[in-house]
C-alpha cells in the first residue's frame, strides 16, 4: 500500500506545512520508497495553507502508477490515491479524452479523468480497494473517501492548527503538538463488547476514519471534522435468494472466482495458507485460473498440542500446487515483538491471533512476495458466526447502551503515541 498525507492548516506557514508533510510521510516509510512531497497553497482568497504529499508503493510502481501527488496541466485539481482498480483500464480508456494528450494509463490518472467526466459520482465507477484525497483549487475544497468496504484506511486529526490526514494515524506524531489521548466511548465499547472500527471514532480522541461509501468534503476554512460535508455514494443492497443449495453453489462460484482473478498478479504469487476453508479457496481457485503461474504459501504453525494445523496446511499447499514456507510461532517471540506489533498497527486488537497475521506478513516479506493472497472471515460466515454480533445477542441492537464519559482523563495512558 502507498501512503498519503496532507495537511489543512490556516495558521501553519507554506514551509511549516510542507516540512510536516514530509515528517508525516517518513512515519510511514515502510509503505513505499518511490514517492514525493509537493507543495501547493490555496492562498489568500482561501486564508488556508495545503500540503499534500505521498510514498509510492513497489507493487504500485511496477503496475506504472505515477508518484504522487499528480495534478491537471492548469494545477487546479490535485489527486492523492492509494489502491487499485480492478476496472483501471477499462475505466482509463473511458476518460481517456478528459485527459492531457499523452497521458500514461494508470490507475490513478483514470480516476482523475473520471472526476474531470462526472463530478461527484465519479466514485460509484470505481472498482476495487482504494483511498483518495483530491483539491480543488477552483471550488476551494479537499475531499476524501475511502472504497465501497472501508479496505484501504484514511485518517483525520483534528490539530491545533488545522485538520491533519494520512494513511495511518502514527503519521501524526510527527507534529509537534501530538498528544494522544484515549477516545472513552472507543475504549468503553472494546473492553466491554470486543468491537471496534463499527464507527467513525478511532481510540484516539480528535481522530476519525473515513467512512466506507462516503465522501467527505472539507472547504479550505475548514477547521473540524464536524465542519466537513458528507455524502453517501453507495449502499449495500442484500437481496433474498430462492433455490437450491446446488443453484447457490453455481451463483457464487463465478462470483468467487471473478474476485479471485482481479487480484492475480503476473509475477510471484504469494499466497497465506492455514488449511482452513478460507485461504485454501483462494489459493485453489487460483490454481485453477492460471495452473502455470508461479504461486507460493506461507504457514504460521503453532507448536502447541491440539492446536498444530500444519497436516491440513500441507495439504491445502498439494492440492493448490504450491511450496510451503513454514515459521513457528512461541510466546518467547510474541513478547519480545508485542511494543513493535502495538506500534506498528496503531490501535488495539481484540486477540492475540491477530500475532499469527502479523508474522505471516513479515514472513512473506522477508520472502521477497510484494503482494500476497488470503481469506479470512469465511468460515465464520458460513457457519453463523461473527464477533460483531456478540455484544448483541439478546437485545438486537448496541442502540441504548452507550457509555456516557463525565470528563476527560487527566493524562495520556501509557503506550499511547
Amino acid at each position: 500500500m502507498s501512503g498519503l498525507a496532507a495537511i489543512l492548516a490556516k495558521k501553519a506557514s507554506q514551509e511549516e506545512a510542507k516540512e510536516q508533510v514530509h515528517g508525516m510521510i517518513s512515519r510511514m516509510s515502510h509503505r513505499g520508497g518511490a514517492g514525493s512531497s509537493f507543495r501547493i497553497h490555496g492562498g489568500d482568497s482561501f486564508q488556508a495553507v495545503l500540503s499534500m504529499g505521498g510514498c509510492l508503493s513497489a507493487a504500485a510502481a511496477e503496475r506504472g502508477e505515477p508518484a504522487p501527488p499528480i495534478s491537471d496541466p492548469n494545477a487546479t485539481h490535485w489527486l492523492l490515491f492509494d489502491g487499485w482498480l480492478s476496472n483501471g483500464r477499462d475505466l482509463f480508456e473511458e476518460v481517456r479524452r478528459a485527459l492531457p494528450r499523452g497521458v500514461a494509463c494508470s490507475d490513478t490518472a483514470a480516476v482523475l479523468g473520471a472526476w474531470f467526466l462526472w463530478g461527484d459520482g465519479f466514485l460509484s465507477r470505481m472498482k476495487g480497494n482504494w483511498a483518495l484525497l483530491l483539491a480543488d483549487f477552483q471550488e476551494g475544497f479537499l475531499l476524501g473517501a475511502v472504497d465501497r468496504w472501508g479496505t484501504r484506511p484514511l485518517y483525520c486529526w483534528e490539530g491545533p492548527d488545522g485538520l491533519y490526514f494520512a494513511s495511518e494515524i502514527k503519521a501524526f506524531k510527527a507534529h509537534p503538538a501530538w498528544d494522544p489521548r484515549p477516545e472513552r466511548q472507543s475504549a468503553y465499547e472494546f473492553l466491554n463488547w470486543g468491537i471496534s472500527d463499527h464507527t467513525e471514532r478511532t481510540f484516539y480522541d480528535g481522530v476519525f476514519r473515513f467512512p466506507q461509501g462516503e465522501w467527505v468534503r472539507f472547504r479550505f476554512n475548514a477547521s473540524s471534522w464536524r465542519d466537513g460535508r458528507r455524502q453517501k455514494w453507495f449502499t449495500p443492497v442484500v437481496g433474498g435468494f430462492t433455490g437450491s443449495f446446488n443453484d447457490a453453489v453455481e451463483e457464487f462460484r463465478p462470483i468467487f472466482q471473478r474476485a479471485v482473478s482481479r487480484r492475480m498478479t503476473g509475477g510471484r504469487q504469494g499466497y497465506a495458507i492455514s488449511g482452513g476453508l478460507d485461504s485454501s479457496s483462494v489459493a485453489c481457485t487460483a490454481a485453477k485460473l492460471a495452473p502455470k503461474a508461479h504461486r507460493e504459501g506461507f504457514f504460521i504453525r503453532t507448536p502447541f498440542p491440539g492446536h498444530d494445523e500444519t497436516e491440513y496446511a500441507k495439504g491445502a499447499a498439494e492440492a493448490a500446487g504450491c511450496p510451503l514456507t513454514t515459521e513457528a510461532v512461541f510466546l518467547e517471540g510474541f513478547l519480545e515483538d508485542l511494543d513493535t506489533v502495538i506500534a506498528d498497527v496503531d490501535e488495539p486488537f481484540r486477540t492475540a491471533r491477530f500475532y499469527i497475521h502479523y508474522l505471516l506478513c513479515r514472513l512473506m516479506h522477508r520472502e521477497g512476495i510484494r503482494v500476497a493472497m488470503e481469506g479470512q472471515g469465511g468460515m465464520n460466515s458460513w457457519e453463523g458466526i461473527s464477533p460483531f454480533f456478540y455484544p448483541v445477542s439478546g437485545t438486537g441492537s448496541v442502540k441504548g447502551r452507550e457509555q456516557k464519559p463525565s470528563g476527560r482523563l487527566s493524562r495520556p495512558i501509557p503506550g499511547w503515541g
